[in-house]
């Protein structure tokens, strides 16, 4: 599983909703922050059959249900027993940056670049990045992540998501794609699927993706939303819903619907002329 990303998609969508579930990257499908950066569960590499490899099963399982303090205590006592590693590292920047500690985490995530799990240093350095609201640099780091593990779906959505995001859909097609192939069942996934259709106005494939199994019904809501007819007069291009978190598990927020403006009566006040700003 992979909780909650924190990722806004653009500065109007800071207000928005990030691929409804939770304080990280959030509802299944559009949003990140909780959870791993690599996209995988701590300790799968190897049978949890001696101590070192069951606790590190434990802090995947606290990790997991979003007990992110629980894992950075928890840390303290593992690596006292048995050392620093570059998947204590990637635990801890997972958990301080799902914990709110940015700069901290990004630290660490650094740290991991000259480690075997690069790929989760370049990705968590992508989410960072992504939750300040730079999608340029967020899609730079996590292609980089992408590139050394291409087969990984999580990461392949991520980086779509982020072109979403920056309004690149042409290059989002392609990561969009595989990590729907390479995990054609995750929820999170699909819906990142569902929102690049919106995205390009393909409302029959957005809704065909949105009637398999698993997608949240906020995200539903949200992706239908896009493909809404506008009520405004001039037409508008559909934005991505913004995320609080990319890891493939976005918070969706509902934008809040304009109020109209009332008319004024006419005054003796001097009358703008057309198109002036009021």
């Amino acid at each position: 599983m992979h909780p909650p990303l924190a990722f806004p998609l653009s500065r109007r969508l800071l207000a928005g909703l990030l691929l409804a579930a939770a304080p990280v990257l959030a509802a299944p499908g559009i949003g990140p922050g909780t959870g791993r950066s690599d996209g995988a569960e701590p300790g799968v590499d190897r049978p949890a059959t001696d101590p070192r490899s069951a606790y590190l099963a434990v802090l995947g399982e606290l990790r997991a249900t979003g007990q992110h303090y629980a894992v950075l205590a928890h840390l303290q006592s593992f690596e006292a027993e048995f050392g620093e590693s570059p998947d204590t590292l990637m635990l801890r920047a997972d958990a301080l940056r799902a914990t709110g500690q940015g700069e901290a985490a990004g630290r660490v995530y650094t740290r991991l670049l000259t480690t075997p799990r690069a790929a989760a240093g370049h990705h968590g350095l992508g989410l960072l990045a992504g939750a300040r609201g730079d999608m340029t640099q967020a899609a730079t780091l996590l292609g980089r992540a992408v590139a050394l593990e291409p087969t990984n779906p999580v990461l392949q959505s991520d980086l779509g998501y982020a072109l979403i995001a920056g309004q690149r859909l042409g290059e989002a097609r392609g990561p969009i794609f595989t990590a729907a192939q390479l995990a054609p069942n995750d929820p999170r996934i699909l819906a990142n699927l569902a929102l690049y259709h919106a995205s390009v106005g393909d409302r029959t494939a957005a809704e065909s993706v949105l009637a398999r199994p698993g997608i949240s019904e906020a995200s539903r809501q949200i992706i239908r939303g896009m493909l809404a007819p506008p009520a405004a007069p001039a037409p508008r291009s559909p934005e991505p819903p913004s995320a609080e978190a990319l890891n493939l598990q976005f918070d969706y927020r509902l934008p809040q619907p304009r109020k109209p403006v009332a008319a004024t009566p006419p005054s003796s006040a001097t009358v703008p002329p057309p198109g002036a700003s009021r």
